[in-house]
């Protein structure tokens, strides 16, 4: 799957691990919707429960 979708949160670890890469990744994500709060608004905000490299 290759949609675009923007994040509220990233995972301190993971932001470390960014800094040491090359942008794009391909990564693993589990994550919802965000429903609620300034960005509840926007259909496509997630909220990242875990992030890993693939």
């Amino acid at each position: 799957m290759k949609d675009t979708l923007r994040i509220w949160n990233t995972p301190e670890d993971f932001n470390k691990i960014l800094n040491e890469k090359e942008i794009p990744v391909n990564v693993k994500l589990s994550w919802k919707m965000m429903t609620d709060g300034c960005g509840a608004t926007m259909n496509d905000i997630i909220l990242v429960n875990s992030i890993s490299l693939r």
